[in-house]
């Protein structure tokens, strides 16, 4: 069945941005309608991909210049593509990178120079990442909250961020780990009670 691209260019303007990359993903008249009426280049705000696979590759990396918040999480994303993603969107304030299996830690080093206004970041479910992760995202200068579900760190390297990071040690900046609790509070006011 052909559908005129008259109609197909009229129902995909009431898409958001998600649901409008799903729907390139969906057939190559879809994306080549999509694509070639620019209908993917607007100023977005939110954008939803999780568990899309490389569908992220199918966005043109202008639609994501004005985003606040990106969720990523469950995708295939690459190491090379979050630094790309990462130089255009630099007013992102929320970013999902849980569970990508992909990324490395040599992505988030190389991509934080791109996270000046960035307030919260989940990387849960990334067991490839250390506690160095967690140190470079500490000195993110605006991060308020790393959601680390997921991952396992020692006293000891808890004790090294607090006493690191100014952030780490005065509570501005909060962890939160799969006991529900925000580590760094919890070392900070073991640390009090040892030796003070």
């Amino acid at each position: 069945m052909d559908i005129s691209p008259v109609i197909l260019i009229y129902v995909f303007r009431f898409l958001d941005l998600s649901d409008l990359a799903r729907a390139a993903g969906t057939c190559f008249v879809w994306w080549n309608v999509i694509k070639r009426y620019r209908l993917m280049e607007n100023d977005w705000e939110e954008l939803d991909l999780s568990g899309t696979g490389k569908l992220y590759c199918c966005i043109p990396r202008k639609a994501f210049r004005s985003l606040r918040y990106l969720n990523l999480a469950s995708t295939q994303l690459s190491s090379r593509h979050l630094q790309q993603v990462m130089m255009t969107a630099t007013y992102l304030e929320r970013l999902d990178i849980s569970n990508c299996p992909k990324l490395d830690q040599i992505a988030i080093f190389k991509a934080k120079e791109h996270m000046q206004e960035l307030l919260h970041i989940a990387i849960s479910g990334n067991r490839q990442f250390t506690i160095l992760v967690i140190a470079c995202l500490c000195s993110c200068p605006e991060l308020v909250t790393i959601e680390a579900h997921g991952l396992e760190f020692s006293a000891e390297e808890l004790l090294f961020l607090s006493k690191t990071f100014e952030s780490a040690r005065s509570g501005s900046l909060q962890i939160e780990t799969d006991e529900g609790y925000d580590a760094l509070c919890i070392t900070n006011i073991f640390e009090r009670e040892l030796f003070e």
